[in-house]
């Protein structure tokens, strides 16, 4: 079998190329055998999402954030996957706006419950570009 490194990065090509199904097969293999990687189970979450299966994405992507709570990547997915699931209130929960990705997302948040004027404050006079 090949390695988890070599399955996660075969993985993320796929998910780059619009491939969630052929990217979701790779990272439950990497967690069969590693249930301790933590990017498995975060970028599983993200292959779900973007095939509309939003419960599950939540739930894999919460595996890999209580596997390390400090990281910043789990939070802004899992916001990001709540934002996609038509869940704008619940994402801001996620979120803190010291990151620029963040910070965008919290505005789009807030702009869906109807907050512009925070969330114009918030994102000043431009946009990153966003990770995903």
């Amino acid at each position: 079998m090949p390695s988890a490194w070599w399955l996660s990065r075969k993985a993320q090509r796929y998910l780059e190329r619009g491939a969630p199904r052929k990217a979701l097969s790779l990272f439950d293999q990497v967690v069969a055998v590693h249930p301790r990687d933590r990017g498995a189970w975060l970028w599983s979450g993200v292959a779900l999402a973007e095939m509309g299966r939003f419960k599950e994405a939540r739930e894999r992507v919460q595996k890999g954030i209580a596997l390390d709570p400090a990281a910043a990547a789990g939070p802004l997915l899992l916001a990001r996957i709540l934002f996609d699931a038509g869940q704008p209130a619940e994402a801001r929960r996620h979120l803190r706006d010291d990151h620029a990705h963040a910070r965008t997302l919290l505005a789009a948040s807030l702009v869906r419950l109807g907050q512009i004027s925070p969330a114009a404050e918030l994102v000043g006079p431009g946009l990153p570009h966003a990770p995903w």
